[in-house]
């Protein structure tokens, strides 16, 4: 709603002040309008950035550099799914279960296979990842692995 309708709408249901196109309570009440509508757009934009799933901005930079998340070449739709995913985890998401959720939440597709008698996990990262952001994605990658396994990751494009 605009800064004037919502004047507008609080005065009239007091039935005080008489409302006319063109009247001088009318021009008072835009010239009012005019100076709070930044106001009215500033609070708009602090509660859109409020929440993941209108946020367009600083609602998603902010928590993805919280949560590691790599934005970059992704639309917002994108990076709202990834960072729901990556909020979605719980400590409860353990094992491979978890490992994949926790990977894909990363944007990043792979084929995860597990050994517990030799206490390994070989994950393959099938999405392309540049060469300056594999240890970055492998570190995070290994962040969810569970203790008791050692890691073996493989990049796609190796």
């Amino acid at each position: 709603m605009t800064a004037y309708g919502s004047i507008r709408d609080k005065l009239s249901v007091l039935s005080i002040y008489s409302i006319q196109p063109d009247g001088l309570t009318e021009a008072e009440l835009r010239a009012y309008a005019a100076g709070l509508q930044g106001l009215y757009d500033t609070v708009d934009n602090i509660l859109r950035e409020m929440f993941i799933q209108t946020a367009e901005d600083e609602g998603l930079t902010n928590p993805e550099l919280m949560a590691a998340l790599h934005t970059s070449g992704n639309n917002i739709a994108e990076r709202r799914e990834r960072l729901l995913k990556r909020l979605s985890i719980k400590p409860t998401d353990i094992g491979i279960g978890g490992l994949e959720k926790a990977v894909a939440s990363l944007g990043i597709e792979c084929n995860i296979s597990d050994s517990p008698s030799v206490s390994w996990v070989k994950i393959n990262v099938l999405t392309p990842v540049d060469e300056s952001r594999q240890e970055s994605v492998a570190a995070e990658i290994k962040k969810f692995v569970p203790c008791h396994l050692v890691p073996q990751l493989s990049f796609k494009n190796e």
